[in-house]
Order: C-alpha cells, then sequence, then structure tokens
C-alpha cells in the first residue's frame, strides 16, 4: 500500500496530472510553448500549435480530452522524445510535418492509442527505429513522404497492424524488401513514389493481401516488373508506373489481374513498343487512363511518310522517268552534232582544233603546237 503510494506521487511530480500537470492549453510553458495562447480551432476539435518557431517539447504534455486534432507542422522541431506527452485524451490527428524532425524515440507516440492519422511529411528522419509506432493500434494512415528515410527497423510496422495507407514516397530505397512492409497486412493503399526502385519480388508483397492501390511512379524499372506484382495481382485495383524508364510493354505483363481497374502509364518518353499494337509510339494512350482509352487511340498516329505515301512515290517515279527521257535527249543530241559541216570536216582533218570568230573573221588554231 505504502509503495503504491509513493508510486503515485513520483508519478504525480514526473508527469503532472491531467488537472495539475503542463497542460497545453492554459499552462503555455516557456514562452513559446506547443500551444502559445492557448490557440484554438474549429469548435474546440483542433489544436493549433503550428508556425510558432518551436524548437523543442517540453515533458509530460497534458490534452484536454476534446481535441481530436493536434497539429505541430511548420516549427524548429528536431526531436519527439519518449515521454513528451503524458495524457493526450482522444486525439486522432497528429501532425508533426515540415519541421527538422531528425530522430523519434521508440515509445513516443506510445499515448496515443485512439490516433487515426499521423502526418511525419518533409522532415529530415533517416531511420525508423523499432517500437517507433508501438500503441498506435488505432492508426489508418502514416504519411512519411520526402524525408531522408534509409532504414527500417525489423519491427517498426509491427505496432500499427490495422494500418490502410501508407505514403512512403521520396526517400532512399533501391528495393521493397528493405521496407519491411510484411506486418502491415490490412494495408490497402501504398505509395511508392521516387524512391528509386529498380526490381522487386513478389515475396515482399506477399503478405499484402488487401492491398488495391499501388503507385511506383518515378522509379526505376526498364521494363513492366509482372513478376514482382504477382502475389497481389488479384486485389489490385489502381496502378501507376508513370515516369519509368520502360521501353517495351509485352504481351502478357498485365495478364491475370482480374481486379485491375485503373493502369497509369503517363509519360513514359523511352517506350518504344506495345506488343499488339502496330506503332512503337502510342501517343493518343500518353497521360491517359486505360479506363477511359476508346477503340480509336489504339491507332498509330499518321507520320508524314504514312499521310503523304502515294504522294511522295509518284513523285518519285515522275522524277526518275524525267531523268530518263533528258538523258535519251542529251545522247541523241550529242550523236547529231557530230555529223559535222563539210567545212569543219575538213578543217580538223587538216588537224586544227577550233575554229574561232564570225563568218568574215576567221582564224585556226593548230591542234599540235609542234607542226
Amino acid at each position: 500500500m505504502l509503495l503504491g503510494l509513493l508510486a503515485s506521487v513520483s508519478a504525480f511530480k514526473l508527469f503532472g496530472s491531467p488537472q495539475d500537470g503542463i497542460d497545453l492549453c492554459q499552462d503555455n510553458p516557456y514562452n513559446c510553448s506547443p500551444c502559445p495562447d492557448h490557440s484554438l480551432s474549429g469548435r474546440d476539435e483542433g489544436l493549433v500549435c503550428s508556425k510558432r518557431n518551436i524548437a523543442e517539447l517540453v515533458e509530460a504534455m497534458n490534452v484536454p480530452p476534446h481535441i481530436q486534432r493536434l497539429d505541430f507542422s511548420q516549427n524548429e522541431i528536431k526531436l519527439v522524445q519518449d515521454g513528451a506527452f503524458a495524457v493526450v485524451g482522444s486525439v486522432k490527428v497528429l501532425d508533426f510535418s515540415r519541421n527538422n524532425l531528425e530522430t523519434i524515440d521508440p515509445y513516443a507516440f506510445a499515448e496515443f492509442d485512439e490516433l487515426e492519422r499521423l502526418f511525419l511529411y518533409k522532415n529530415q528522419l533517416i531511420k525508423l527505429e523499432e517500437n517507433t509506432f508501438l500503441g498506435l493500434d488505432s492508426l489508418l494512415e502514416l504519411d512519411v513522404r520526402s524525408n531522408n528515410i534509409r532504414t527500417v527497423g525489423e519491427n517498426t510496422f509491427q505496432g500499427i497492424p490495422q494500418l490502410k495507407k501508407l505514403d512512403f514516397s521520396y526517400n532512399f530505397f533501391d528495393d521493397v524488401k528493405s521496407l519491411r512492409l510484411s506486418p502491415l497486412k490490412s494495408l490497402e493503399e501504398l505509395n511508392l513514389q521516387g524512391m528509386g526502385i529498380k526490381d522487386f519480388s513478389s515475396e515482399d508483397f506477399i503478405t499484402l493481401e488487401k492491398l488495391r492501390v499501388l503507385d511506383l511512379s518515378r522509379n526505376g524499372f526498364n521494363e513492366v516488373p509482372a513478376s514482382g506484382l504477382e502475389s497481389i495481382r488479384d486485389s489490385l485495383e489502381v496502378l501507376d508506373l508513370s515516369g519509368n524508364p520502360i521501353t517495351r510493354i509485352r504481351a502478357g505483363d498485365f495478364e491475370h489481374f482480374s481486379s485491375l481497374k485503373v493502369l497509369r502509364l503517363n509519360n513514359m518518353p523511352n517506350l518504344k513498343a506495345v506488343d499488339g499494337f502496330g506503332c512503337k509510339s502510342p501517343k493518343n494512350m500518353e497521360g491517359r487512363i486505360i479506363k477511359e482509352l476508346q477503340t480509336d487511340d489504339f491507332d498509330c498516329p499518321e507520320t508524314f511518310w504514312q499521310r503523304e505515301r502515294s504522294l511522295f512515290l509518284l513523285s518519285v517515279v515522275f522524277l526518275f522517268l524525267t531523268f530518263i527521257i533528258m538523258l535519251i535527249y542529251i545522247t541523241l543530241r550529242s550523236g547529231i552534232t557530230k555529223k559535222l559541216s563539210p567545212r569543219r570536216q575538213y578543217i580538223q582533218n587538216r588537224g586544227y582544233s577550233r575554229v574561232k570568230g564570225g563568218k568574215d573573221s576567221v582564224y585556226l588554231e593548230w591542234a599540235n603546237p609542234d607542226q
């Protein structure tokens, strides 16, 4: 009994209570707290602490129970430490985007057991530690795009079993295996845009049986990663391969994708051939969603050679015939001029080379100067 009382007193001194602790809406710690001037927004639903030049979080903060959205975006926070939050009430949306976050301690969000959406995009995170998201059993959406993440702990995603949407775009991974996605069995939407991925195995997605939307645009694929998508082709409804250096789409690349409704192939300047079509560059398909394409869109674009082919061939034949006629004419004329007049024949026989002058002033040149 005494030990329990001492423990309660120690906890009270360290963290405070919801009534007497560091309350974000009343205490305003350090004059540059996450909630200066008790800023509220949205009918007591959201607590906006963005653009306050906050550099660090105080310890053991209490969030009033009526707050459902907590916004720390666009500050200068570098660390979210374990113990920063003591009581968080009913927060469902937590936003730490556009800070300078470099580190998130394990268990830093453990108190947010009702959290549904967590935004960490556009920070300086390099690694997601194990147990970073432990305790977020209700989390449905996680956005960590545009960081410098290169490493994910082995058990990082085990704490968010209900996650449905993950945006990991514009981080630095050249393979999917290193993302360690296997615990995310409820995942429905995955964005891996602009990460430099060149290839992956079907084993990397084998547990993601509910995945419906996959964005693989702006990566390094030279061909459609059909074999890597084999394990999710029955559930996949939207696939984006835009902006990849794919040179050819082969017959059968999208075979057996029974649920596929939208296939995006925008901005693919290296695409030279699509098997089953007669043209090397199907311009009518560029920037289009496959569901919207009409039969005419699959026709090859007419080139100059195709539009003017008949006229061009006729012009070539005409020029060739004209050349032949002119050649015959010149040959015949040359034969006629060789039949000289008697006077000129006499002059040539005497060894003179040519006659100069008019009718009344004729003079001769010797064909052989030695004569």
